[in-house]
């Protein structure tokens, strides 16, 4: 499988340990995203596939189209947008054991043809210019350590005419303590702590035109709300065969990301933005 070489990861308590994964998988499911809930009784698995949907409408994604999905997780979303979409997806990450799952999914569900994999770094992506009619991310340019540089890799990537469509966590930073600023900051390997301006303001800064940014910071509280109840439920089976520190600290966290939703600290948007 081509790519670059594995940088260190950007925290030990995010993806790519053994227990995590599985927490992960178990709780999340195979597409570690956020969810948009249409009816009071969608669940969340739905609600991460409903997310997915209306993020392809936005960014216009069809046939044929060329989309590259950066900090991909286990391809979750190549594999929606060819089998919905008939789109070509190039998915990237740099956790390798992610991409060999995500290589073996799209070929047991036979859309290798239109998937192809490869280990890359998003603030330096092994692409020529121009190569892409979609750049897709879906809440990870937060841990990045030079979003600008993300979003200049993001114009550079994208052919005249290509659009970047992503979805993130915001942060209100007038509303948050001492503590949750350490807090976000650990969680994201940096202290750029954005609210939904400053990244509107960064994507422009990349060269970007009619940037949008939709508002979805309630679905956010829901989803952090059925991650806890998850958790919560079945407790006793996840601590059987992962370690307890790992589900008492992903608990904490989704407890923090519940009520820090609740409140107004933290947010969940989606952005668009066209190259011209």
């Amino acid at each position: 499988m081509p790519g670059v070489s594995r940088p260190e990861k950007i925290s030990d308590l995010h993806y790519g340990r053994d227990g995590i994964d599985r927490l992960y998988a178990r709780v999340w499911g195979d597409s570690i995203h956020f969810g948009i809930y249409e009816t009071e009784t969608s669940d969340l698995e739905a609600a991460v596939v409903e997310t997915k949907r209306r993020m392809a409408e936005i960014a216009g994604v069809g046939p044929g189209l060329n989309v590259i999905e950066v900090a991909s997780g286990w391809g979750a979303t190549a594999r929606y947008l060819a089998r919905a979409h008939a789109a070509r997806v190039t998915v990237t990450n740099i956790e390798m054991d992610h991409m060999a799952t995500a290589e073996t999914l799209a070929a047991m569900g036979s859309l290798a043809p239109l998937i192809s994999v490869m280990c890359a770094d998003f603030h330096r992506l092994p692409f020529p210019d121009g190569t892409f009619d979609v750049f897709w991310c879906q809440e990870a340019s937060v841990h990045a350590t030079d979003k600008a540089a993300v979003f200049a890799q993001a114009y550079r990537a994208l052919r005249p005419g290509g659009r970047l469509v992503l979805t993130d966590q915001t942060t209100d930073a007038a509303r948050c303590s001492a503590e949750d600023h350490n807090r976000l900051a650990a969680r994201h390997g940096n202290g750029d702590l954005w609210s939904g301006g400053d990244f509107t303001c960064a994507i422009a800064g990349a060269g970007f035109i009619g940037v949008r940014e939709r508002d979805w910071s309630p679905h956010m509280g829901r989803h952090f709300a059925n991650l806890v109840r998850r958790i919560e439920r079945t407790y006793e089976s996840l601590v059987a065969d992962i370690d307890e520190p790992i589900v008492r600290f992903n608990l904490e966290l989704w407890r923090f990301g519940r009520d820090a939703t609740a409140d107004g600290r933290i947010g969940w948007s989606c952005f668009s933005a066209l190259k011209p």
